[in-house]
């Protein structure tokens, strides 16, 4: 995790905004650009079941790189709680990085919400670094606005996605090869299609 936050050649594209510092996701287009700064670009996402309060399951990845980590396992002890918080929290509060989710308002409060063996919450209050695709190709292709994340990755990327997996079992341990190629895969495109589109 550590080569993922600090040393991994992830992809620096131009800046689709500044920050966020009310915590809210962020929604700016890239015609809002005001602030040219080179950022590395991380997608994320995370998986849950219904019945159960929290992730199950939080992705991210870069176009070269994706790192799955265990929630649940990891929240429910003292030093896991500090190892999310130094690695999930930092990377999630870092001015200097990205991290692009699809419609991730739920999945933000899904890691906020999750349970913690410690009274201060390992994912910060605030998501400066968030940053909704979706609405950014809302803006750029309004065709595409009511569209999930399979005929978006379709759109830019060439290959639908394979959503089979996503009512699967999520809190399942160990989670099936099916899972974590599924999982892998929904925080990677986030990554590509955000790259895809900085190129354009």
């Amino acid at each position: 995790f550590e080569l993922l936050i600090n040393n991994h050649p992830s992809t620096a594209v131009e800046d689709e905004e500044e920050g966020n510092p009310s915590g809210n996701v962020g929604s700016s287009s890239s015609s809002s650009t005001d602030h040219q700064s080179k950022r590395r670009v991380y997608g994320f996402d995370a998986e849950w079941a219904e019945d159960h309060r929290g992730a199950a399951l939080l992705q991210i990845a870069s176009t070269a790189t994706v790192v799955l980590v265990d929630v649940p396992a990891l929240s429910m002890t003292h030093e896991g709680a500090d190892a999310l918080r130094q690695t999930v929290g930092r990377l999630f509060s870092c001015p200097t990085s990205v991290l692009v989710g699809f419609h991730c308002n739920q999945d933000v409060q899904k890691l906020r919400s999750s349970p913690c063996a410690q009274e201060r919450h390992w994912f910060a209050s605030g998501a400066p670094s968030v940053v909704d695709v979706k609405t950014i190709v809302s803006h750029r292709e309004p065709k595409l606005r009511t569209l999930g994340l399979s005929r978006v990755c379709e759109f830019y990327l060439g290959k639908p996605l394979d959503k089979a997996e996503q009512c699967s079992m999520w809190l399942a341990r160990p989670l099936s090869m099916d899972q974590l190629v599924y999982a892998s895969l929904d925080a990677w495109v986030c990554a590509a299609i955000y790259e895809k589109m900085s190129l354009k």
